[in-house]
């Protein structure tokens, strides 16, 4: 594996859910022409939607296993959505993979964390996102 001796950091990523408590993934699907649509849940019964129009890439891992990579005080906060900068996954893929250096220009690495998990998707286009509030009864 490849390293770059840049620092990889996370920035804030300006989302709806981004300080969410108790956010939860409940669906993630990829159709046939490559869209990736991620839905959640928090604790307000608010839903959020998020759709990457074709991603280079997504994982879903335990978050206990991701957390010590990054700045563990930002993340003990409230926020739920970042962006990683200096993003060594994409490093590695620029490296280890010729065509994805020249054909995937401009690929950001975003990380939303859940209350078990953590979302990883590459893709060099900004998702959209959709806010639905469900009334309570």
């Amino acid at each position: 594996m490849f390293w770059s001796s840049k620092k990889e950091t996370i920035i804030i990523w300006d989302t709806p859910f981004k300080e969410s408590r108790n956010l939860i993934l409940y669906s993630l699907v990829e159709n046939k022409n490559g869209k990736l649509t991620l839905l959640f849940e928090d604790k307000t019964n608010t839903k959020y939607t998020i759709i990457f129009k074709r991603p280079q890439a997504y994982r879903r891992i335990l978050e206990e296993y991701q957390t010590a990579r990054y700045n563990v005080e930002q993340i003990k906060k409230p926020h739920r959505s970042f962006i990683v900068e200096n993003s060594k996954w994409i490093f590695n893929l620029q490296t280890t993979e010729p065509l994805f250096k020249e054909f995937e220009k401009n690929v950001k690495q975003y990380m939303i964390f859940t209350s078990d998990e953590i979302i990883d998707v590459l893709s060099n286009i900004e998702p959209k996102i959709k806010t639905n509030r469900r009334n309570s009864r």
